[in-house]
C-alpha cells in the first residue's frame, strides 16, 4: 500500500463519520493480511520460527489443563495468508499469558498496579494507577513484574476489553490487576502482534465473543491462549510494523488537518451567520 493510495481512500470517505479511524482499520486489515509488506524468498519462514519457539524453554510452564488448547487445530481459518507465513495459537507462540492478580491496596504512596484504566491505545498511562502495599507486592512472582515490550491486553469491562498497549521501559517491579492479561512473545515481534490484537478480526469481534456470569464481560485466560494469529516470518513482522506505523502516522497528520478544516469551517458560518443577523437587524431598524 502506497501513500497515495491512502489518500485517496482518506478522499472517499473524508465526509463520512469516523473517517480516520476507519482509515486505521483499513491499514491494520491489510498488515495482517500480508497486504502492505514485500515477502522475500530469504525469509525464514514462520514454520521454522514456530519449530524455534516450540524448543524453547518457556518462562512458565503451561498447566497440563491448558495444554490442548494451544496446540488444538484451526478448524477454520480466518482468511488465507502468504506462502510462508502460518497460523498459530497465541498461547502456543508466546512464552507467557497471564492475567494480573488482585492486590491489596495502600491508602498512602507505593509501587503503581495496572488496571483496564492504565491501558490505552497510545500506550501505558499510571496516572489512573493505585499504589499496591509493600506487603502485596512481595507476594508477587518474579514473572508477574512487567518487562520491556510485553503487551497488556485488558480483559474486562463493556467498552474497555480488548484494548491493548505495548509496555515501553518499565519500572521496576510494575504488576497488573486481575483485570489486565499479561500477553509476553520474546520470539516475535511484540508490536506486531499487538496489530493483530488491535485488528477488527480480534478487537472488532472480542466483546461479543468475551463471556461473563455477571454483567461484566470477560477475556478469559482460554480464550486468549486459543487465540489464532497469522503469523509472518521475523524480518516480515518487523517490515510491517515500520509500515505501519509510517500510515498511522499519516493519519495522525489526515486528523489533524481534518480537524483544521472543521474549525475553519465553524468560523466562516459562523461570520455567515453573523453578516446576516447584522443584515437583518439593519433592515428592521431600517425607516419605511
Amino acid at each position: 500500500m502506497t501513500i497515495d493510495l491512502l489518500l485517496a481512500q482518506f478522499e472517499q470517505v473524508a465526509s463520512a463519520p469516523g473517517a480516520i479511524q476507519r482509515l486505521r482499520r483499513f491499514v491494520l486489515d491489510l498488515a495482517v493480511r500480508g497486504k502492505l509488506s514485500d515477502q522475500y524468498e530469504d525469509d525464514v519462514p514462520a514454520a521454522l520460527l514456530i519449530q524455534k519457539i516450540a524448543s524453547a524453554p518457556r518462562d512458565a510452564p503451561l498447566a497440563p489443563r491448558y495444554r490442548s488448547l494451544v496446540v488444538a487445530p484451526l478448524e477454520q481459518l480466518p482468511f488465507e495468508v502468504p506462502q510462508n507465513w502460518e497460523w498459530a495459537r497465541l498461547g502456543y507462540v508466546s512464552d507467557y499469558i497471564q492475567r494480573g492478580k488482585s492486590p491489596k491496596y495502600s491508602s498512602a504512596t507505593g509501587p503503581p498496579v495496572v488496571s483496564q484504566k492504565c491501558v490505552r491505545w497510545e500506550g501505558l498511562d499510571l496516572a489512573p494507577s493505585k499504589a499496591i502495599t509493600a506487603a502485596s507486592l512481595e507476594s508477587y512472582e518474579p514473572i508477574r513484574f512487567l518487562r520491556d515490550g510485553d503487551l497488556l491486553w485488558n480483559s474486562t469491562g463493556t467498552g474497555t476489553i480488548g484494548r491493548v498497549s505495548r509496555v515501553v521501559d518499565p519500572p521496576e517491579r510494575l504488576v497488573c490487576d486481575s483485570h489486565v492479561t499479561i500477553v509476553r512473545c520474546s520470539h516475535l515481534d511484540s508490536e506486531y502482534v499487538r496489530c493483530w490484537l488491535r485488528s477488527d478480526h480480534v478487537y472488532g469481534t472480542i466483546e461479543g465473543d468475551a463471556s461473563g456470569s455477571t454483567n461484566q464481560v470477560e477475556l478469559t485466560l482460554q480464550m486468549a491462549l486459543s487465540q489464532p494469529i497469522p503469523l509472518p516470518p521475523l524480518a516480515e513482522q518487523r517490515r510491517i510494523v515500520a509500515k505501519v506505523s509510517e500510515l498511522m502516522a499519516l493519519c495522525d497528520e489526515l486528523e489533524k488537518v481534518s480537524a483544521e478544516i472543521q474549525v475553519e469551517r465553524g468560523r466562516l458560518l459562523d461570520s455567515l451567520l453573523q453578516s446576516a443577523l447584522n443584515e437583518a437587524q439593519g433592515a428592521t431598524l431600517s425607516p419605511s
